[in-house]
């Protein structure tokens, strides 16, 4: 194969080649398998196993319908074996009343702390997900830039915050990220090679994609418009029979691909007509009003129309996904960035995530890399082929940030990523080329990228670059799943058992997970005015700051609004603007719980003095005994 005039051969990967792509990714499974098994259960992660045990025990898919059934399938396989106790009783298959939150929480308080056993086997069995994503990245980079390019992804791919984060998890987002490059890539090479081998692996593949995120279906429209570009770039163009076989192909793999997504979904109401659906998004229903009560059964702007009559060749929890999943973003959440809340989102809230969650270092080898594409010869495949890893995360990007309803988690960014570290593996080319400044260059952003990541494993979920001053101020850009999705309360367990002398402990936590599950006993702390002005009520005194010893999750410092354990056994709703546990940003942390928990030691002094400030009053030495 040659490039651009160069006469430079792509052969496969030599033994040691292969063998340090082997090691790599054998060690990122070693991380994540590791890291998985320090975590508590994350906020998502909560109803994930127990829906993904619906699935396999009911054969009904009504529990989170946002997200398809492939990950938590897969991850609820091993869990049976271990017979978790399973109860039913709160299961809705009405689309609104989102039951997956209710069913976890039980799932957890009837599991106790065996849960955190069964999460964990979970996890470890996504894991497969993510070691052949990254085997994927390397063939392909290595088929467009050669025996470098395989090795140079691979490192990105293993040591990205990103993957390290999300991989050790049994979420959707990093092994859809998987699952969606391994597609990408056999629709490529079936591009490349259009035989009905191909098309078959491509259809399967893409089905299955489709099957790990819903974001992933914009392959379709994707694959149509770079299924007419390398068409019209053939030499075969004029040639009618040429397209009309490729066309057929194409065809097979659309086929192909619904026919496994309705067997992920065991054809359950597959062929429904359009018009029997209850609709709850604005764009399918009709309703253009963003007042939609919980309880009504939805509409459908299809109903009376020819439309309505044609059957849809999809499950009709695929579809009631797609539009609840619309009906959110639609109707607006409370979003939160750069300390700032409000009830819709950001068109940038995507790439500014994407500016100070990506190591310094890979940012700076895109630019390299953009670099080098536009004005240095040598370094790009055929142009077919740049445009096919950079469209689709363009247009993921692109996708997710025209979804302006709410603005709060990065993690639909990862879906895009391994398009972008395979484009970035160009880079690795300097080395073959003898380009010695741009190998200098390329091989110091590659350390910088793997040591910044490093430096705060196995937190990686928490990571922040250095435009931020890292993940300890990471809570003032962006929060939950980006920095806090309770994932620490094990690292506080362990904290606490070397520091009992922090006992009675107030904890402020974030997520469904009862503390005490970890060997945590706590209670609330109190909570504490926003404004600064005076609350002339019983109450004033018995509000924060108190002395004391605290630990606060980081989304409560940005004003979080959530259910939260009270240490009791229930859950509070922490929901009043004007009174919450963000005034313990006046205090500064004696110790730390990963970097989602602080903990403070607060005495009565410091607790007058902050008290002042916010305009309560003072508390006399004998009122607090703590």
């Amino acid at each position: 194969m040659n490039r651009n005039g160069k006469g430079i051969k792509v052969f496969f990967p030599c033994h040691v080649v292969w063998l340090s792509i082997t090691i790599l990714l054998l060690v990122n499974s070693l991380m994540l398998a590791w890291s998985a098994w320090l975590h508590s259960p994350t906020v998502l992660e909560v109803s994930q196993l127990p829906a993904g045990l619906s699935h396999l025990e009911l054969g009904k898919f009504d529990l989170d319908l946002v997200n398809p059934p492939l990950i938590r399938c897969v991850a609820a396989i091993p869990v049976l074996a271990f017979s978790p106790k399973t109860d039913w009783t709160l299961y809705s298959t009405y689309s609104r009343s989102r039951a997956e939150r209710s069913v976890g929480i039980k799932f957890i308080d009837d599991n106790r702390s065996s849960s955190f056993l069964l999460f964990t086997v979970g996890r470890w069995a996504c894991i497969p997900f993510i070691f052949i994503g990254g085997y994927t990245c390397s063939i392909w980079a290595r088929d467009l830039y050669g025996n470098s390019a395989s090795i140079f992804v691979v490192v990105l791919w293993c040591f990205s915050p990103w993957i390290l984060g999300h991989g050790a998890l049994m979420t959707t987002d990093a092994h859809a990220a998987a699952v969606g490059i391994i597609a990408a890539y056999f629709y490529w090479r079936w591009l490349k090679q259009p035989d009905l081998n191909w098309a078959l692996l491509a259809g399967i593949a893409i089905g299955y994609a489709q099957l790990g995120k819903h974001t992933l279906i914009i392959f379709y429209p994707l694959g149509l418009i770079l299924w007419f570009v390398y068409q019209s770039s053939s030499r075969e163009i004029l040639c009618s029979k040429h397209w009309l076989s490729r066309l057929g192909l194409l065809f097979i793999i659309f086929i192909v691909s619904l026919f496994v997504i309705n067997v992920g979904y065991a054809f359950d109401g597959t062929f429904k007509r359009l018009g029997d659906y209850q609709f709850y998004s604005h764009t399918l229903s009709g309703d253009t009003s963003y007042s939609i009560p919980e309880t009504t059964e939805g509409s459908n702007r299809f109903a009376h129309s020819l439309l309505g009559k044609i059957p849809i060749p999809l499950p009709q929890c695929y579809v009631r996904g797609v539009d609840i999943q619309k009906s959110d973003f639609e109707r607006g959440l409370r979003s939160y960035m750069r300390g700032e809340w409000r009830s819709y989102g950001w068109w940038h809230f995507y790439l500014y995530a994407l500016l100070i969650k990506t190591p310094l270092g890979t940012i700076i080898l895109f630019c390299l890399a953009a670099y080098l594409s536009l004005f240095v010869r040598g370094y790009s495949a055929a142009w077919q082929h740049e445009l096919f890893l950079l469209l689709p995360p363009v247009a993921i990007l692109g996708l997710v940030s025209s979804q302006t309803g709410f603005s709060i988690h990065s993690r639909y960014l990862l879906p895009a990523l391994p398009f972008f570290f395979i484009w970035i593996s160009k880079t690795a080319r300097s080395f073959q080329l003898h380009h010695r400044n741009y190998s200098i260059i390329t091989g110091i952003a590659l350390c910088c990228t793997v040591l910044s990541s490093l430096s705060i494993f196995p937190h990686s979920l928490s990571y922040f670059n250095e435009l931020t001053g890292g993940p300890r101020h990471g809570y003032k850009n962006l929060v939950d799943s980006n920095i806090a999705w309770g994932q620490d309360l094990l690292f506080l367990s362990h904290w606490l058992e070397k520091h009992p002398e922090a006992s009675p402990l107030k904890l402020a936590a974030f997520g469904p997970v009862d503390p005490r599950l970890a060997g945590i006993n706590f209670s609330l702390p109190p909570t504490g005015p926003v404004a600064k002005k005076f609350w002339k009520d019983t109450g004033a005194e018995i509000a924060g700051p108190q002395p004391g010893w605290f630990a606060i999750d980081v989304n409560h410092l940005a004003g979080s609004f959530a259910f939260i354990p009270d240490g009791q056994g229930s859950r509070k709703l922490l929901s009043n603007e004007e009174w919450n546990y963000s005034y313990f940003r006046y205090f500064e942390p004696v110790a730390f719980a990963g970097y989602s928990i602080n903990i403070y030691h607060i005495t009565l002094d410091e607790a007058n003095e902050v008290r002042t400030e916010l305009g309560l009053p003072e508390l006399p030495p004998d009122r607090i005994k703590n």
